[in-house]
């Protein structure tokens, strides 16, 4: 599989649009479409897709399957939880597969949700 038909896989996986990528990346959706086509991307935007859907960026570059590249992350979510890292609460892990396979705009939507909660949790704090 080539980088052309990585990004279109990535974006199917997470069942979003061509617009969704651009608004992603700062471009229009015809940029997009010439990415999915030719592969001609830069590494700094691949960079940008990857850190924005929680993928090791050697997913652009090497053979495994997306699932593969996704996996990796959830385990390394893992370690960092029980080595006293990131706290995972129970039962998030359930939670958090569930919103992975939303689209785009319904995942953007429950951000918009989270973060004013999250900014009133913060300021409770003192």
């Amino acid at each position: 599989m080539d980088l052309a038909e990585r990004l279109k896989t990535l974006r199917k996986h997470f069942k979003i649009s061509q617009a969704d990528i651009g608004d992603i990346l700062s471009v229009r959706q015809q940029a997009v479409s010439h990415y999915e086509k030719s592969g001609n991307i830069d590494a700094a935007k691949l960079e940008i897709l990857a850190d924005h859907f929680g993928l090791d960026i050697k997913f652009f570059y090497e053979k495994a399957p997306l699932e593969h590249y996704l996996n990796a992350n959830r385990q390394i979510l893992q370690q960092l939880s029980s080595s006293g890292g990131i706290p995972i609460p129970a039962g998030w892990e359930v939670l958090l597969e569930r919103i992975n396979r939303l689209n785009y705009s319904n995942i953007k939507n429950i951000e918009k949700v989270i973060v004013p909660l999250v900014e009133v949790f913060e300021g409770s704090k003192e």
